[in-house]
């Protein structure tokens, strides 16, 4: 059937709606139309007065079969008659508060899990060593499960336990190890995520025709102190200076969608073609560090500590630190 849409798009006819004719009327020319048989008789039609509405089907018997079937007690056999005695529009609500006080019976069976709570020391800990991993020129990757950071924190985690508020209790219970875990993923991620917008704000703008040198940016030193600065546990020395070249040169390059990705990548690349410490740590100094001074601003590298390894993390643990040696990415840059 064509809607109303349709039809009003449709064509019209020339001559617009007339009422009949006065002669084609029946009424007009004198004469009646016939009866039709079929039809009713105003009598007919009229309800009587003393008519009574046909009674509604008695189902209380078939209730109480119902009931012996079911081996019902008096008390559930009683409000199953109730039931049938009442009208369709009863019925429904009798029906709602049946169902109702299930799901009520149900919460009180089996409640809600209580959410796990990490208590405030752990997360302070998390906290703390989530920022000194991630500056922590040796760590492998940043955000590999099995060799970066989440790793790494979870190791630390369960090595210094209870002193960090994490008790051999919440270690047997999978669920909170689970809740630890995920607080130390979203603590990186949040501290990945400010390291990124710093360094990303560090590039400043275009050199003038002919130059190298970029307006307005900041050398490495400087972003290597705007880095470290609320983390006080983390010395700054010349192999974090050569990663945070390396972090800039990724982001300038406009490795924007998977920028801690291709981070991994490059790490893993630079440990397989050099996994000599001290070739690699020739290779951060001329083909990194030192593009990364020409394009941002020179720094005297001789007034920069070149401490080098896990140092400042194994510190910041109290010296006991799970964390494995990473194979480059963590020796002295040649100077």
């Amino acid at each position: 059937m064509p809607s109303i849409s349709d039809l009003l798009s449709m064509p019209l006819d020339s001559s617009p709606l007339k009422p009949d004719s006065p002669t084609s009327s029946p009424k007009s020319s004198g004469t009646s139309l016939p009866a039709d048989p079929s039809s009713p008789s105003p009598a007919q039609r009229a309800p009587r007065a003393n008519q009574r509405k046909r009674p509604t089907e008695d189902m209380t018997q078939f209730a109480g079969e119902v009931s012996r079937a079911n081996k019902l007690v008096k008390v559930d056999h009683d409000q199953l008659q109730i039931f049938a005695k009442s009208d369709r529009a009863e019925q429904l609500i009798l029906l709602a508060g049946s169902l109702l006080s299930l799901v009520h019976q149900q919460r009180l069976l089996h409640p809600a899990d209580s959410p796990v709570v990490v208590p405030k020391k752990l997360r302070n800990k998390i906290l703390e060593h989530a920022s000194i991993l991630l500056l922590d020129a040796s760590i492998p990757a940043y955000v590999d499960k099995k060799i970066g950071p989440t790793k790494l924190l979870m190791d630390l985690v369960i090595l210094n336990g209870s002193a960090w508020g994490f008790s051999t209790e919440m270690a047997a219970d999978s669920d909170q190890v689970k809740a630890v875990t995920l607080e130390i993923t979203n603590t990186l991620t949040t501290k990945r995520h400010a390291m990124k917008s710093i360094i990303g704000g560090s590039l400043g703008s275009d050199p003038v025709l002919g130059g190298t040198l970029r307006s307005d940016a900041l050398n490495v030193l400087d972003l290597a102190n705007s880095l470290v600065q609320k983390v006080t546990k983390v010395k700054l020395d010349l192999p974090l200076c050569g990663r945070i070249a390396l972090l800039r040169k990724t982001i300038s390059e406009g490795n924007d969608n998977k920028y801690w990705i291709t981070i991994d990548i490059e790490l893993a690349e630079m440990r397989g073609t050099h996994p000599d410490a001290k070739k690699m740590s020739r290779f951060i100094k001329q083909y990194i560090l030192d593009p990364d001074m020409k394009r941002y601003g020179t720094v005297d590298l001789a007034t920069i500590g070149g401490a080098s390894g896990r140092r400042q993390t194994a510190n910041a643990a109290a010296s006991t630190s799970m964390i494995p040696p990473a194979a480059g990415g963590g020796t002295a840059v040649d100077r």
